[in-house]
């Protein structure tokens, strides 16, 4: 494939939209689990400064909202903006006795080559404020068990398709505008928008090196908790593998609902949306040879490590995305700073923080620590004592040292590290 950045300008959008209705949610799973009871008391003076007509949400690298299901049940939704349809979790339908289908049952694909066939349910009921809407044909899914976290369903943009919708990241929180009553704010900024199955989808580039910097299509993804995922096709044509010398590798075992995907980890020079540039950005391109990062036609996938740095209002029905610096614009993007990926872990005998995959040449590396280890205690204290919240601060912060008692089959090490950032 020649002169892709040509094409990729050329590329007739009706084609571009035929391409993303093959592509599937990706969940890419960020820090530890949120839980709305620990954070109450951190949200009290937000709730109370929201503006008039506003609906509160919980940010930890994804959007959560509380959703009513069926007129009486009340769910933790993602809200993604590249889901292509609403997906529920297999443990919330069942805890609430929602009907599946006993035979019928829908194949969806995601990141990873898996096309898992899955139960599905009708007559599913969701009310958020003054919207309302019923969906049918509905994949269940275990959700929580893939992505670690207490997520009750996965909402897409359709449900406020026909609105304009605010997020402000600043103070966390949605408003939904009626599109006869939405006035453009001023010190908005705005792209083209596109919306087809629910997939968001706007242009944006990349300056990878000094001399190469690349610029297409790319689904705007709030279900990402990345900043820029390219495709491994874009990863191909430009020869990433070769002209990209610093950067990491991350296995993952259920990046998504297709299966395994891995992923190298650079540091950009700048990544460009509308007017606006971001100075030193962490990136990531895909290696996948089957799934959603494998297609060719798109950039790739742009997350909530880009996207919370702007105030953003969809207009659904004029086709427009506007944006706004906020006061996260300047952020340093962070790289891994232990050195290692995992999830909290509980069985009969061991409860801690499992290790999945340890980076070369990261502190954990050089510390000794191993994939298979489970943490148990950090600093001293039980691992299951602190809340998501304080064990991510802990684990990505570079100047207090940390002590972990880390099982290792029936043997517990101690082992000592200062977090520092890889790249």
């Amino acid at each position: 494939m020649k002169n892709l950045k040509q094409k990729l300008k050329l590329f007739p959008i009706t084609v571009i939209l035929f391409i993303v209705l093959s592509f599937f949610l990706l969940i890419y799973i960020g820090g530890c689990s949120p839980n709305i009871e620990e954070n109450k008391q951190a949200n009290i003076e937000t709730v109370m400064l929201l503006p008039e007509n506003s609906i509160p949400f919980f940010f930890q690298d994804l959007i959560f909202i509380n959703i009513k299901v069926n007129d009486s049940i009340n769910g933790n939704f993602i809200f993604d903006s590249g889901s292509d349809q609403l997906y529920l979790d297999s443990l919330f339908v069942a805890e609430n006795n929602i009907p599946t289908h006993k035979r019928k049952k829908k194949k969806i694909r995601g990141v990873g080559s898996d096309t898992p066939n899955v139960p599905i349910s009708n007559t599913i009921k969701l009310e958020l404020d003054s919207l309302t809407k019923i969906y049918n044909n509905v994949p269940i899914i275990n959700i929580r068990a893939l992505s670690n976290k207490k997520i009750d369903g996965v909402l897409g943009a359709d449900f406020f398709q026909n609105k304009v919708l605010k997020i402000n990241f600043d103070s966390s929180y949605l408003q939904i505008i009626k599109p006869n009553e939405f006035i453009i704010p001023a010190g908005f900024d705005s792209l083209k928008l596109f919306l087809t199955e629910n997939k968001t989808i706007i242009n944006c580039g990349a300056l990878i090196i000094d001399s190469l910097y690349i610029e297409g299509w790319t689904i705007l993804d709030l279900g990402s908790a990345h900043a820029l995922t390219f495709t491994s096709v874009i990863a191909n044509e430009y020869k990433f593998n070769e002209i990209i010398k610093n950067k990491y590798s991350v296995p993952r075992k259920n990046a998504g609902y297709g299966g395994k995907s891995h992923s190298y980890y650079f540091r950009a020079e700048n990544l460009k949306m509308a007017n606006f540039t971001l100075e030193k950005p962490l990136l990531n391109y895909s290696t996948d040879k089957k799934g959603a990062l494998s297609f060719w036609g798109i950039l790739g996938l742009l997350g909530t490590k880009v996207l919370k740095r702007f105030d953003l209002i969809f207009d659904f029905p004029n086709k427009k995305l506007y944006l706004r610096p906020n006061s996260h614009f300047c952020e340093h993007f962070s790289s891994n700073m232990t050195g290692f990926y995992g999830k909290l872990f509980k069985s009969d005998t061991c409860e801690g923080y499992l290790i999945e995959n340890v980076i070369e040449n990261s502190s954990a590396h050089k510390a000794g620590i191993l994939a298979g280890d489970i943490i148990t205690h950090l600093n001293g204290l039980e691992i299951s004592s602190f809340t998501s919240f304080e064990r991510k601060n802990l684990f990505y912060q570079d100047t207090l040292e940390l002590q972990f008692i880390i099982k290792r089959g029936n043997v517990i090490h101690n082992f000592k590290m200062i977090p520092q950032e890889i790249l």
